[in-house]
Protein backbone atom coordinates (compact mmCIF):
# COMPACT_ATOMS: atom_id res chain seq x y z
CA UNK A 1 0.00 0.00 0.00
CA UNK A 2 1.15 3.65 -0.63
CA UNK A 3 1.03 4.43 3.08
CA UNK A 4 4.31 1.73 3.26
CA UNK A 5 6.25 3.60 0.46
CA UNK A 6 9.67 4.24 1.56
CA UNK A 7 11.33 5.14 -1.51
CA UNK A 8 10.08 7.56 -3.86
CA UNK A 9 11.51 9.33 -7.28
CA UNK A 10 10.35 11.59 -9.80
CA UNK A 11 13.61 13.65 -10.83
CA UNK A 12 13.73 15.35 -14.06
CA UNK A 13 9.84 15.79 -15.02
CA UNK A 14 8.14 19.09 -14.71
CA UNK A 15 6.12 18.88 -12.01
CA UNK A 16 5.12 22.36 -11.26
CA UNK A 17 3.44 23.78 -7.85
CA UNK A 18 3.76 23.37 -4.15
CA UNK A 19 4.13 19.91 -2.89
CA UNK A 20 1.50 17.38 -2.88
CA UNK A 21 -0.02 17.11 1.25
CA UNK A 22 -0.37 13.38 0.24
CA UNK A 23 3.95 13.09 -0.22
CA UNK A 24 3.62 14.16 4.24
CA UNK A 25 1.16 10.95 5.43
CA UNK A 26 3.97 8.97 3.90
CA UNK A 27 5.22 8.48 7.60
CA UNK A 28 7.48 5.37 6.49
CA UNK A 29 9.04 7.30 3.95
CA UNK A 30 13.02 7.05 3.78
CA UNK A 31 14.52 8.41 0.13
CA UNK A 32 12.57 11.30 -1.40
CA UNK A 33 14.13 12.67 -5.22
CA UNK A 34 12.29 15.27 -6.63
CA UNK A 35 15.03 17.33 -8.12
CA UNK A 36 14.96 18.64 -11.73
CA UNK A 37 11.41 19.62 -11.58
CA UNK A 38 9.62 23.24 -11.42
CA UNK A 39 8.06 22.71 -7.94
CA UNK A 40 7.70 27.04 -6.26
CA UNK A 41 6.71 28.24 -2.92
CA UNK A 42 8.41 27.99 0.41
CA UNK A 43 9.62 24.54 0.98
CA UNK A 44 6.79 23.12 3.16
CA UNK A 45 7.74 22.53 7.14
CA UNK A 46 5.61 19.18 7.27
CA UNK A 47 8.10 17.55 4.91
CA UNK A 48 10.90 17.97 7.99
CA UNK A 49 8.70 16.22 10.36
CA UNK A 50 8.93 12.78 8.68
CA UNK A 51 10.68 10.72 10.89
CA UNK A 52 12.53 8.11 9.04
CA UNK A 53 14.58 10.21 5.59
CA UNK A 54 17.45 9.00 5.33
CA UNK A 55 17.69 10.78 1.55
CA UNK A 56 16.41 14.31 0.09
CA UNK A 57 16.71 15.37 -3.10
CA UNK A 58 14.90 18.22 -3.97
CA UNK A 59 17.66 20.25 -5.74
CA UNK A 60 16.85 22.58 -8.92
CA UNK A 61 13.52 23.21 -8.68
CA UNK A 62 12.12 26.69 -8.25
CA UNK A 63 11.33 27.48 -4.27
CA UNK A 64 11.74 30.52 -2.12
CA UNK A 65 12.65 31.68 1.50
CA UNK A 66 14.86 30.82 4.24
CA UNK A 67 16.79 27.91 4.93
CA UNK A 68 14.46 25.41 6.36
CA UNK A 69 14.96 25.91 10.54
CA UNK A 70 13.47 22.64 11.16
CA UNK A 71 15.88 20.45 8.93
CA UNK A 72 17.82 19.74 12.01
CA UNK A 73 15.01 17.02 12.93
CA UNK A 74 15.85 14.88 10.09
CA UNK A 75 18.33 12.77 12.75
CA UNK A 76 18.56 9.80 10.35
CA UNK A 77 19.53 12.02 7.39
CA UNK A 78 23.05 10.65 5.04
CA UNK A 79 21.97 12.70 1.67
CA UNK A 80 20.70 16.25 1.58
CA UNK A 81 20.92 17.77 -1.72
CA UNK A 82 19.51 21.43 -1.86
CA UNK A 83 21.30 22.52 -4.73
CA UNK A 84 20.11 25.52 -7.27
CA UNK A 85 16.58 25.96 -4.99
CA UNK A 86 16.79 29.84 -4.89
CA UNK A 87 16.90 29.68 -1.19
CA UNK A 88 18.34 32.58 1.23
CA UNK A 89 19.53 32.93 4.81
CA UNK A 90 21.82 31.61 7.10
CA UNK A 91 22.44 28.30 7.75
CA UNK A 92 20.56 27.25 11.20
CA UNK A 93 22.79 25.42 13.80
CA UNK A 94 20.63 23.05 14.10
CA UNK A 95 22.70 21.44 10.85
CA UNK A 96 24.87 19.99 13.36
CA UNK A 97 22.27 17.74 14.71
CA UNK A 98 22.56 15.59 11.09
CA UNK A 99 25.39 13.28 12.78
CA UNK A 100 24.65 10.81 9.99
CA UNK A 101 25.04 13.34 7.11
CA UNK A 102 27.75 11.95 4.38
CA UNK A 103 26.31 13.73 1.25
CA UNK A 104 25.59 17.74 1.54
CA UNK A 105 25.26 20.25 -1.53
CA UNK A 106 23.95 23.64 -0.65
CA UNK A 107 25.55 24.74 -4.27
CA UNK A 108 23.72 27.23 -6.04
CA UNK A 109 21.98 29.55 -3.62
CA UNK A 110 22.02 32.54 -2.01
CA UNK A 111 23.03 31.45 1.06
CA UNK A 112 24.91 33.70 3.31
CA UNK A 113 26.94 34.23 6.74
CA UNK A 114 30.47 33.60 8.17
CA UNK A 115 31.34 30.25 6.73
CA UNK A 116 33.40 28.65 9.57
CA UNK A 117 30.37 28.59 11.34
CA UNK A 118 28.45 26.91 8.92
CA UNK A 119 30.85 24.73 8.69
CA UNK A 120 31.40 24.09 12.21
CA UNK A 121 28.25 23.58 13.16
CA UNK A 122 27.65 21.12 10.38
CA UNK A 123 30.25 18.87 11.61
CA UNK A 124 30.59 20.00 15.30
CA UNK A 125 28.44 17.24 16.67
CA UNK A 126 29.89 14.61 14.12
CA UNK A 127 33.03 15.12 15.88
CA UNK A 128 32.34 14.50 18.97
CA UNK A 129 31.54 11.22 19.16
CA UNK A 130 34.77 9.08 20.32
CA UNK A 131 33.39 6.31 18.15
CA UNK A 132 32.25 8.09 15.47
CA UNK A 133 34.24 10.80 13.42
CA UNK A 134 32.74 12.98 11.44
CA UNK A 135 31.04 11.42 8.29
CA UNK A 136 31.21 13.75 5.03
CA UNK A 137 32.51 12.90 1.85
CA UNK A 138 30.75 15.44 -0.18
CA UNK A 139 30.49 19.13 0.91
CA UNK A 140 29.52 21.40 -1.65
CA UNK A 141 28.91 24.89 -1.37
CA UNK A 142 29.70 26.32 -4.40
CA UNK A 143 27.93 29.68 -5.69
CA UNK A 144 26.64 31.32 -2.73
CA UNK A 145 27.32 34.28 -0.49
CA UNK A 146 29.77 32.51 1.80
CA UNK A 147 31.97 34.87 4.02
CA UNK A 148 35.28 34.35 6.01
CA UNK A 149 38.00 31.81 6.04
CA UNK A 150 37.70 28.05 5.70
CA UNK A 151 37.86 26.15 9.09
CA UNK A 152 40.35 24.33 9.91
CA UNK A 153 37.48 22.40 11.93
CA UNK A 154 37.09 20.37 8.44
CA UNK A 155 40.40 17.84 9.21
CA UNK A 156 37.84 16.17 11.27
CA UNK A 157 36.42 14.91 7.74
CA UNK A 158 38.99 12.27 7.21
CA UNK A 159 36.54 10.42 4.75
CA UNK A 160 36.00 13.34 2.72
CA UNK A 161 36.54 13.44 -0.83
CA UNK A 162 34.91 16.42 -2.29
CA UNK A 163 35.30 19.88 -1.49
CA UNK A 164 33.59 22.48 -3.19
CA UNK A 165 33.37 26.18 -2.09
CA UNK A 166 34.35 27.95 -5.24
CA UNK A 167 32.29 31.40 -5.86
CA UNK A 168 32.03 32.53 -2.82
CA UNK A 169 34.22 35.69 -1.04
CA UNK A 170 36.01 33.03 1.15
CA UNK A 171 39.39 34.84 2.26
CA UNK A 172 42.70 34.27 3.70
CA UNK A 173 45.92 32.33 2.86
CA UNK A 174 45.93 29.04 1.22
CA UNK A 175 44.53 26.59 3.61
CA UNK A 176 47.49 23.95 4.11
CA UNK A 177 46.23 22.16 6.38
CA UNK A 178 44.09 20.47 4.12
CA UNK A 179 47.26 18.03 2.96
CA UNK A 180 45.88 16.12 5.91
CA UNK A 181 42.54 14.76 4.05
CA UNK A 182 44.30 11.69 2.42
CA UNK A 183 40.96 10.53 0.72
CA UNK A 184 40.47 14.04 -0.60
CA UNK A 185 39.68 13.56 -4.94
CA UNK A 186 38.53 17.02 -5.83
CA UNK A 187 39.44 19.95 -4.34
CA UNK A 188 37.69 24.02 -5.86
CA UNK A 189 38.28 27.21 -4.54
CA UNK A 190 38.00 29.15 -7.53
CA UNK A 191 36.51 32.53 -7.64
CA UNK A 192 36.92 33.67 -3.98
CA UNK A 193 39.25 35.76 -2.39
CA UNK A 194 42.08 34.02 -1.52
CA UNK A 195 45.71 35.17 -1.40
CA UNK A 196 49.40 34.69 -1.04
CA UNK A 197 51.82 31.65 -1.80
CA UNK A 198 50.03 28.05 -2.43
CA UNK A 199 52.56 26.27 0.23
CA UNK A 200 52.37 25.34 3.92
CA UNK A 201 54.14 22.80 6.17
CA UNK A 202 55.90 19.93 3.85
CA UNK A 203 54.25 16.27 4.32
CA UNK A 204 55.58 12.98 2.40
CA UNK A 205 52.35 12.26 0.32
CA UNK A 206 50.45 15.70 0.27
CA UNK A 207 47.00 14.69 -1.91
CA UNK A 208 47.60 11.14 -2.63
CA UNK A 209 44.17 10.56 -4.24
CA UNK A 210 43.73 14.23 -5.62
CA UNK A 211 42.42 13.94 -9.36
CA UNK A 212 40.84 17.46 -9.75
CA UNK A 213 42.09 20.92 -8.56
CA UNK A 214 40.73 24.51 -9.47
CA UNK A 215 41.95 27.48 -7.81
CA UNK A 216 41.45 30.06 -10.40
CA UNK A 217 40.37 33.47 -9.98
CA UNK A 218 41.64 34.41 -6.92
CA UNK A 219 45.25 36.25 -5.89
CA UNK A 220 47.69 33.78 -5.50
CA UNK A 221 50.91 34.18 -6.09
CA UNK A 222 54.45 32.90 -6.19
CA UNK A 223 55.99 29.52 -7.63
CA UNK A 224 53.68 26.71 -8.50
CA UNK A 225 54.46 24.28 -6.12
CA UNK A 226 54.05 21.16 -8.34
CA UNK A 227 55.72 18.81 -6.09
CA UNK A 228 52.05 19.36 -4.03
CA UNK A 229 49.90 17.71 -6.99
CA UNK A 230 52.73 14.90 -7.85
CA UNK A 231 50.66 12.39 -7.14
CA UNK A 232 47.47 13.03 -9.44
CA UNK A 233 45.13 10.62 -10.83
CA UNK A 234 43.22 10.47 -14.19
CA UNK A 235 39.69 11.41 -13.46
CA UNK A 236 36.72 8.80 -14.32
CA UNK A 237 33.04 8.87 -15.32
CA UNK A 238 32.29 9.31 -11.69
CA UNK A 239 33.45 12.92 -11.42
CA UNK A 240 32.13 13.97 -15.19
CA UNK A 241 30.25 16.84 -13.86
CA UNK A 242 33.27 18.46 -12.33
CA UNK A 243 35.09 17.41 -15.62
CA UNK A 244 32.42 19.61 -17.93
CA UNK A 245 31.46 22.05 -15.85
CA UNK A 246 34.63 23.73 -14.74
CA UNK A 247 36.54 25.94 -17.25
CA UNK A 248 39.60 24.58 -16.46
CA UNK A 249 41.32 21.17 -14.85
CA UNK A 250 44.85 20.55 -13.47
CA UNK A 251 46.14 17.69 -15.41
CA UNK A 252 49.06 16.00 -14.11
CA UNK A 253 50.85 13.42 -15.90
CA UNK A 254 53.45 11.68 -14.36
CA UNK A 255 56.09 9.76 -16.25
CA UNK A 256 59.08 8.46 -14.31
CA UNK A 257 60.13 10.89 -11.79
CA UNK A 258 59.35 13.72 -14.23
CA UNK A 259 55.61 15.23 -13.39
CA UNK A 260 54.02 18.04 -16.35
CA UNK A 261 51.58 20.02 -14.68
CA UNK A 262 48.88 21.67 -17.41
CA UNK A 263 48.64 25.47 -15.61
CA UNK A 264 46.39 26.98 -17.66
CA UNK A 265 43.66 26.66 -14.73
CA UNK A 266 46.24 29.04 -12.50
CA UNK A 267 46.59 31.60 -14.96
CA UNK A 268 43.73 33.61 -13.46
CA UNK A 269 45.23 33.16 -9.55
CA UNK A 270 49.21 33.81 -10.52
CA UNK A 271 48.72 36.31 -13.26
CA UNK A 272 50.59 33.50 -15.50
CA UNK A 273 50.22 33.72 -19.23
CA UNK A 274 47.76 31.38 -20.51
CA UNK A 275 50.22 28.60 -22.04
CA UNK A 276 51.36 25.05 -21.34
CA UNK A 277 53.49 25.11 -17.67
CA UNK A 278 57.09 26.18 -17.85
CA UNK A 279 58.61 22.63 -16.82
CA UNK A 280 62.37 22.58 -15.20
CA UNK A 281 63.88 19.43 -15.90
CA UNK A 282 67.09 18.36 -13.80
CA UNK A 283 70.11 19.98 -15.16
CA UNK A 284 68.72 22.21 -18.37
CA UNK A 285 65.87 25.29 -18.94
CA UNK A 286 63.05 26.03 -19.12
CA UNK A 287 60.99 23.48 -21.59
CA UNK A 288 57.64 23.42 -22.88
CA UNK A 289 56.61 20.00 -23.76
CA UNK A 290 55.11 20.26 -27.70
CA UNK A 291 52.62 17.15 -27.11
CA UNK A 292 51.02 18.92 -24.27
CA UNK A 293 47.16 20.03 -25.30
CA UNK A 294 44.48 21.20 -23.37
CA UNK A 295 41.84 18.56 -23.79
CA UNK A 296 39.85 19.29 -20.74
CA UNK A 297 39.11 23.08 -21.64
CA UNK A 298 35.39 24.01 -22.03
CA UNK A 299 34.03 27.53 -22.33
Amino acid sequence: MLCDLESLYLDHNSFEGPFSPIIFKLSKLKVLSLSSNNFSGPIPDDIWMLPNFESLNVGHNSFEGLFPSALGLLTNLTYLDLSSTNLTGYIPRDIGNLKLLEHLDLSCNQFSGPLSNTISNTISNQSVSRTRSCQLTHLNMYSNQFKGLLPQSLVNCKHLKILDIGKNEIGGTFPSWLFSLGELEILVLRSNRLYGAVSGRSTSHPFPKLRIVDLSNNQFTGHLPIQYFKNMKPTDNDYSYYKTFFSLTLLALSISVLVVTVCFLFCHAFGATPHAAVVRLPGGGPKIPPWLSFTSIVG
